[in-house]
């Protein structure tokens, strides 16, 4: 959603909302119907390879967790320095 919503699609939550209910009733992968939904070409012609295997393997998906540990823990390692623990 997040990446289809970054291409331009107008309506990107709901749309996978659907396409996630669709998967379940008719127990097909949610990334086939994506996939093969003539209504997202236009938007998966957009996507980077990269963009593609996350879709294909959201596992791949970190966003910026990465960042945001590394933010969070120099903030605390300051905030503790500060008070000599």
């Amino acid at each position: 959603q997040i990446i289809l919503s970054s291409h331009g699609h107008p309506n990107a939550h709901h749309y996978v909302e659907k396409l996630v209910e669709m998967s379940y009733v008719s127990g097909k992968p949610l990334t086939e119907l994506a996939l093969s939904d003539p209504a997202l070409q236009p938007y998966l012609a957009k996507f980077t390879d990269r963009q593609m295997k996350v879709i294909q393997d959201p596992s791949l998906y970190v966003g910026i967790a990465s960042v945001k540990a590394q933010r969070t823990a120099d903030l605390w390692e300051a905030r503790l320095s500060e008070i000599k623990l």
